[in-house]
């Protein structure tokens, strides 16, 4: 991935659901477990994970 050191200024995701913020939660923890902690695609990809896991649990708790 040549462009992994671009840094994001905005993503912006619409979650309806909990279930979406999983589903996705589970890709991006999926792709990090087969990636060195070192490597630049993981220290890309290990803050999305943390809003990831954020949203899941906001939106769970908005459900009950």
């Amino acid at each position: 991935m040549n462009n992994v050191a671009t840094p994001i200024h905005s993503v912006s995701v619409d979650l309806s659901h909990s279930s979406e913020a999983k589903e996705l939660f589970m890709i991006v923890k999926g792709r990090l477990a087969s990636l060195s902690e070192s490597s630049p695609e993981f220290e890309f990809l290990y803050p999305i994970y943390l809003k990831l896991l954020e949203a899941a649990i906001l939106l769970e708790s908005l459900e009950e």
